[in-house]
């Protein structure tokens, strides 16, 4: 019996260490470094979501739920993305405060290695829920609407909750191949959609 559930937990970790192999095709197939509107920004999730869909990771389902927020944020006529646009600058001032950023990213010491920036990242990841409170205090105070930022958010953050859990901070920071799923920036998944609507 004790073979058994040996066996059992071997295959259990050897399948989701194929997962996160499977998923580091994200850094070749999907471009994460080029956007600069909506429909590219689109384009990079919607890949992602296909490879997470295809490498059985738990954060499909929060992937495909920010391009639905997405869809409707970026179409043209819809009223969520009117009055997105007329708060985007108040939305980014919240995202860039200082206070709030710092939780996120202690940036006292210097990144000179991807073994500091993968630290950096997984001090990112633990702060997460601390950083997105702080700056959904700061848009209700300073914004007055916080259903569309939300909207948006809310989707964002649990991708990069699943993104936390299922690859950075298990990722080797002692690794320096370029596709250590470490160097995901959950900076970048979670607040950079923002600029790009």
């Amino acid at each position: 019996m004790q073979l058994l559930f040996l066996l059992a937990a071997g295959v259990l970790v050897g399948s989701v260490s194929c997962d996160v192999e499977c998923f580091k095709s994200v850094f070749r197939d999907c471009q994460l470094n080029a956007v600069d509107d909506c429909d590219q920004l689109k384009a990079v999730y919607e890949c992602a979501a296909q490879k997470a869909t295809e490498c059985s990771m738990e954060f499909a389902d929060p992937a495909r739920n920010v391009i639905r927020a997405l869809e409707e944020v970026c179409t043209e006529a819809s009223p969520l993305r009117t009055q997105f646009l007329r708060q985007k600058e108040c939305y980014t001032e919240a995202l860039d405060n200082e206070n709030c950023f710092y939780l996120i990213y202690n940036l006292s010491s210097y990144i000179e290695t991807s073994q500091d920036f993968i630290k950096m990242n997984k001090e990112g990841c633990r702060n997460l829920n601390v950083y997105s409170k702080c700056v959904v205090k700061n848009v209700k105070k300073n914004c007055g609407d916080l259903s569309t930022f939300t909207y948006l958010l809310d989707p964002l953050m649990r991708l990069g909750q699943g993104l936390c859990k299922e690859v950075i901070l298990p990722a080797d920071e002692n690794d320096k191949a370029s596709d250590n799923l470490g160097l995901l920036s959950i900076f970048s998944i979670t607040v950079l959609s923002f600029y790009h609507i």
